[in-house]
C-alpha cells in the first residue's frame, strides 16, 4: 500500500511539474532539443498541431532536406528573454534575442499556444 502511494505521489508530482512549465522554458527545452535532433521526430512533442500539420505535409523525401535548411538557418546561440506577452486569445508570444555562430546578433520570435501543455507554433529570426 506504501510503495502504491509513493508510486501514485511520484507520477502526479511529474505531471504537475510538466504541467506547470512556462512559455520560456518550454522554449529552452525545444532549443536544446533542436541542437540536439537530427530530424524532425524528437521536436514532435514541442510542437503544435499546425506545425506538425505542415512537417507531415511535405513530402517524406524532402523532409532531410528542409531540416537541415532549418538547422542551418536557425542556429541560434545565448538566447535571451526580451519580453513575453499573452495574446488575447490564449497564445503567448516570446521575443527573444541570441547571435548566430559567428556572432553576428539576431531578433526572434516565438509564438506558442496551449494544447495541453504550451507548445511552439512557429519561430522566426531576423538580423
Amino acid at each position: 500500500m506504501t510503495r502504491r502511494l509513493l508510486v501514485l505521489l511520484l507520477f502526479c508530482g511529474v505531471v504537475l511539474q510538466a504541467q506547470t512549465q512556462t512559455p520560456l522554458q518550454v522554449y529552452t527545452a525545444y532549443r536544446t532539443a533542436f541542437e540536439q535532433a537530427s530530424d524532425f521526430q524528437s521536436l514532435r512533442p514541442f510542437l503544435s498541431a499546425s506545425a506538425i500539420h505542415q512537417i507531415d505535409a511535405t513530402p517524406v523525401a524532402d523532409r532531410p532536406q528542409v531540416f537541415a535548411l532549418l538547422k542551418q538557418t536557425s542556429a541560434v546561440k545565448i538566447l535571451e528573454l526580451v519580453s513575453e506577452t499573452t495574446l488575447s486569445t490564449g497564445g503567448h508570444v516570446l521575443l527573444v534575442t541570441g547571435v548566430t555562430g559567428d556572432d553576428r546578433p539576431l531578433k526572434g520570435t516565438v509564438e506558442l499556444i496551449r494544447e495541453g501543455d504550451w507548445k511552439i507554433v512557429r519561430e522566426t529570426w531576423a538580423h
